[in-house]
Formats: C-alpha cells, sequence, structure tokens
C-alpha cells in the first residue's frame, strides 16, 4: 500500500553499492505498481479486531500470501541465498518468475 512514507527520502541519493539497498528499492516501486487502497488494509484490521483474531498473519492485497508463502516454502538458509544472488538479472528473473513483479525496470 503507498504512503507518504514512500516519498519521503530526503533528498539521498539511488546511487549505492550494495546490491540489497538497490534491490529492495527495486523490489519495493515495482510492488506500488500493483498498489492497493488503504481500505483493503483497514478491512483487515477491523475484522482483526472484531474477530479477536490472534492469527500472527493477516494477508491484505492480492500479493501478499503468494509472498509469505514463497518465504514459508525455504528454510532461513534458502532464504538468505536467494537474497545473495550476486548478478542482478538472475535476482530480478527470479523475483519476477516468483511473483510476478517487473522488478528489472526500477534498477538504474
Amino acid at each position: 500500500m503507498k504512503t507518504s512514507l514512500f516519498g519521503k527520502s530526503n533528498g539521498t541519493s539511488n546511487y549505492t553499492r550494495y546490491s540489497n539497498i538497490k534491490r529492495f528499492k527495486a523490489f519495493f516501486k515495482a510492488s506500488l505498481e500493483k498498489n492497493i487502497s488503504p481500505t483493503v488494509v483497514a478491512k483487515v484490521i477491523l475484522d482483526i479486531a472484531k474477530d479477536n483474531n490472534l492469527q500472527l498473519r493477516n494477508f491484505a492485497g492480492p500479493d501478499a500470501k503468494s509472498l509469505i508463502n514463497w518465504r514459508t516454502e525455504m528454510s532461513d538458509e534458502e532464504w538468505l541465498c536467494s537474497q545473495n544472488i550476486e548478478d542482478d538479472e538472475r535476482w530480478a528473473s527470479h523475483i519476477e518468475e516468483r511473483l510476478n513483479l517487473n522488478v528489472k525496470r526500477h534498477f538504474k
């Protein structure tokens, strides 16, 4: 969900030597292309409060469940390895294939 937080970069440069920061930014920019309404999140929160829901994870939006399922299918070691793919192109292809997010266009 797009909030005002995404516009508060304080003028920081997009340049970084750290691939994970660049990838994190590309991932979230691609995710925002599938932006959901705050109403969707509010409804999930309201349902939790009304039902005294003790479930640890509650999904809001069409991509939330696939992202969490992807993570829980892997061991911690596999998850870390998937984030440490050295080549940005391979990493982007991996994300696009698994989550249907076009992250490649956000690498600059």
